[in-house]
């Protein structure tokens, strides 16, 4: 175990109940200052390895298992960690937005998702709960106004004009806008 201290029951209650296990190798910077519950879970095929600290642990690891650098010192953006973390982000936020696609959510539900999301769901979420289609096209330009660079908004604007509008013209325009900006 690294990182562990051994305090979460839950994880403590599986590893004693596991019959059949392989030997746990537990990580810790003393081994003195082991946990009785710890002591009382480690058997004689157990093994307990002090280091010095987790990043210091797992740098070494990573080299001992000949896995490619976490960080590309050249080119941080292609980094394996920074390509992870914004793998990470974006499922986050696909997440978030379709929890904001949901109707029916309370206001103070909107309002605690609202920081969570990009700057721009905020109209999103205002033009979501609109049902007068003219305060929905309000709420839409004022958006466009406030962040003309949102693909996503100019996309979800032309969709409520094809939809709701039947404004395939202006619709049209706001589509190409999107295409433009992701270009």
């Amino acid at each position: 175990m690294i990182g562990y201290g051994g305090y979460d029951t839950g994880i403590m209650d599986h590893l004693r109940k596991t019959i059949r296990r392989k030997p746990i190798y537990w990580c810790c910077r003393d081994k003195n200052r082991l946990l009785i519950e710890t002591k009382k879970l480690l058997t004689e095929q157990d093994f307990i390895v002090e280091i010095e600290g987790f990043d210091r642990f797992m740098l070494v690891l990573n080299d001992k298992l000949k896995h490619p650098s976490l960080i590309d010192l050249d080119n941080v953006e292609n980094s394996v960690l920074v390509k992870n973390v914004i793998q990470q982000v974006k499922n986050y936020q696909e997440q978030l937005r379709k929890l904001g696609q949901r109707g029916g959510m309370k206001d103070s539900e909107l309002k605690a998702l609202e920081p969570q999301l990009p700057t721009w769901w905020s109209y999103e979420l205002k033009a979501m709960k609109e049902t007068d289609p003219n305060k929905k096209n309000e709420i839409y330009l004022k958006g466009l106004k406030e962040y003309p660079k949102s693909f996503e908004l100019c996309v979800n604007y032309a969709n409520f004009l094809t939809i709701i509008g039947k404004d395939y013209d202006q619709a049209e325009k706001y589509y190409k806008k999107a295409l433009e900006i992701t270009l």
